[in-house]
């Protein structure tokens, strides 16, 4: 089913706009089904530096005591969300072939973090070209689109869309 191939990692994040100070990611990985949405919040088991931050960094107030290889959805970097989404992805929501990084809102160049390397190479030239570029905003309008519709013609066969 086309519906399910695709899984969006969508982050969240306070960091920079908080009063507590939030120094975290969160992560969710999304799918849409003939059912509705199927939604999982990304998680890891954590390494003894990262229990005593978030430890320390209890902003929450939980009082929770975290311990290594204990798990937590609360990322410190957005590179580990990536390699824990694209690790996990499959086994979190089987039956999945596509892993972007972004939302099912907007299917303009995103970051892909698993598939087919044949898909995922040149799909994510695209997505960092137009990153360069500076998207809509530089006066790229015409390149970017270009660019743009390139990408989607990749993801053509994983399209939630008649085409």
């Amino acid at each position: 089913m086309k519906n399910k191939k695709i899984v969006f990692c969508t982050v969240t994040t306070w960091v920079g706009s908080s009063v507590c100070y939030a120094e975290h990611f969160y992560a969710r990985l999304r799918r849409r089904s003939r059912k509705g949405p199927e939604e999982i919040d990304l998680e890891y088991r954590v390494n003894s530096e990262e229990a005593k931050k978030l430890n320390e960094d209890d902003t929450l107030g939980t009082s929770a005591e975290y311990k290594a290889g204990e798990t937590s959805e609360r990322f410190f970097c957005l590179s580990k969300i990536k390699r824990v989404a694209a690790r996990e992805y499959k086994k979190l929501m089987p039956g999945s072939e596509l892993l972007i990084l972004g939302a099912s809102t907007t299917m303009e160049p995103q970051e892909i973090l698993g598939g087919p390397p044949g898909l995922r190479r040149p799909a994510n030239v695209i997505f960092r070209r137009c990153e360069r570029l500076g998207w809509w905003d530089k006066g790229n309008d015409t390149t970017v689109q270009g660019l743009s519709d390139k990408w989607v013609l990749l993801l053509k066969k994983y399209s939630l869309r008649p085409w």
